[in-house]
């Protein structure tokens, strides 16, 4: 049976589509170190950063980072990350000296 879900919000969307599945914490616990989100700022991005940081929350890994990379173009996609509570550097060009 085909179980349909209940989506009224973007907010019930972004739940359902950044809940981690078991695939993906089984990922996360056979990895080590932080999380690189490339392409953060685009279309799939923040609720990837998003999954991966409740995935890490879930399986006790909460002082792992995951960092977003991206040409974030906006102050509001800037804050979207926050709220994901991703670690970010603001570049305006690429500089591949981080600190």
């Amino acid at each position: 049976m085909i179980q349909v879900l209940a989506i009224n919000t973007i907010d019930d969307l972004e739940e359902e589509l950044s809940r981690p599945t078991t695939g993906v914490l089984d990922t996360l616990r056979s990895v080590t170190g932080d999380v690189l989100v490339l392409g953060a700022g685009g279309k799939m991005g923040p609720t990837l950063a998003r999954m991966v940081r409740r995935g890490l929350n879930e399986i006790g890994h909460e002082q792992r980072r995951v960092i977003a990379v991206s040409r974030f173009s906006s102050t509001k996609e800037r804050g979207a990350r926050k709220e994901a509570r991703g670690h970010r550097k603001r570049r305006d060009k690429p500089d591949w000296s981080w600190e």
